[in-house]
């Protein structure tokens, strides 16, 4: 009895953690994607001299860098929420729910 209600904890925690992780891949999947309509050339690197900034050049390299971004938030959101629905269906076995 006793580990069982330890291994429920556990999967609650787990459950938790990844359900956190997913809310946070959104969120950041969705920064992304309002970089990618609204590219800031004020972040860029690039500049053609010391205060001026290329924006032919940061505004494509600004998009690019959002997209590989969103795409791999979108992949981490993917993967967690596929965790967390995993660990609930444990959780709802665990507790009879089921």
């Amino acid at each position: 009895m006793f580990s069982k209600s330890i291994r429920v904890v556990y999967l609650y925690v787990v459950a938790f953690i990844f359900l956190m992780v997913s809310i946070f891949s959104l969120v950041t999947t969705a920064n992304r994607v309002a970089a990618i309509i609204f590219p800031e050339p004020n972040y860029c690197r690039v500049y053609d001299e010391w205060d001026n900034v290329d924006e032919e050049i940061c505004i494509p390299a600004m998009r690019n860098w959002a997209i590989r971004e969103a795409i791999t938030s979108g992949v981490t959101f993917l993967i967690s929420t596929g965790l967390f629905i995993y660990h609930w269906r444990a959780i709802e076995k665990e507790r009879g729910n089921k």
